[in-house]
């Protein structure tokens, strides 16, 4: 979040959406127009310890709380196919030793014994609603494959001066957002069968139906459509599930 003179901008990152990638340049955008950066958590499953919330960290400033209503805020986020995320969030654990064996049966078979044991395997739809079930007023909602066009339109609402064209983040950092964004030599290693993309379709059909992503074609569409208070009671569940 950046708040400037008042004016808040922020964005919600979703885990394998090319979330760091939004969250780097908002950083560097609020630094160019002299604003303040905070950390803020709108729902309370980012795995941050209560010490790591109140280490200092420079110019950024930690914060449990959400904006007041007098705030003028401008919010953002990037969703990504789950299936593609999944996949990515497989090498996220075996990268970091959270899961050993590069299989997606195998992983999905875990998620089916365990739940959502871990951040990056949450439904995206979880990271954009309130702890109390509500969804949050969020102005853009984009995809992670385009991520260019949200960084586009946050220099255009910060009202940046420096034309985007000669900015750059610090080398290191570009590279490996742009890696992580894009894992395309990973996803074609490791992509999922027509089985397995079907039971990733099952795992995550809230986000499918809920932030409107496309079904891959192999993946049968209940046709019953889903009235908005049984959708609205299967998020509940879904929101407790994870917090129990």
């Amino acid at each position: 979040m950046c708040n400037k003179s008042g004016v808040l901008f922020t964005s919600v990152h979703v885990y394998k959406a090319a979330g760091s990638y939004i969250s780097e340049w908002l950083k560097h955008f609020c630094r160019a127009i002299n604003g303040r950066f905070l950390f803020w958590s709108v729902w309370g499953y980012h795995t941050m310890s209560e010490s790591q919330w109140m280490m200092p960290m420079g110019n950024i400033t930690p914060s449990r709380q959400e904006p007041s209503s007098s705030s003028a805020v401008f919010m953002l986020a990037t969703i990504r196919d789950p299936v593609e995320r999944f996949i990515s969030a497989m090498h996220e654990l075996i990268k970091h030793g959270k899961w050993s064996s590069p299989s997606l049966t195998g992983l999905l078979d875990a998620v089916d014994r365990r739940g959502f044991w871990e951040p990056h395997l949450y439904p995206q739809f979880l990271f954009l609603t309130r702890r109390d079930g509500h969804p949050l007023p969020l102005d853009y909602i984009g995809r992670g494959e385009f991520a260019e066009e949200a960084r586009a339109l946050l220099h255009l609402k910060m009202s940046v001066a420096e034309p985007l064209q000669t900015m750059q983040l610090k080398r290191k950092t570009e590279v490996t957002l742009s890696l992580r964004q894009s894992n395309a030599t990973i996803d074609r290693i490791a992509w999922a069968s027509p089985q397995e993309v079907k039971r990733i379709c099952s795992l995550y059909h809230l986000d499918y139906t809920l932030l409107h992503l496309p079904f891959p074609s192999v993946c049968s569409r209940d046709r019953r459509r889903d009235e908005g208070s049984v959708v609205g009671r299967g998020a509940s569940l879904e929101l407790k599930r994870l917090r129990t």
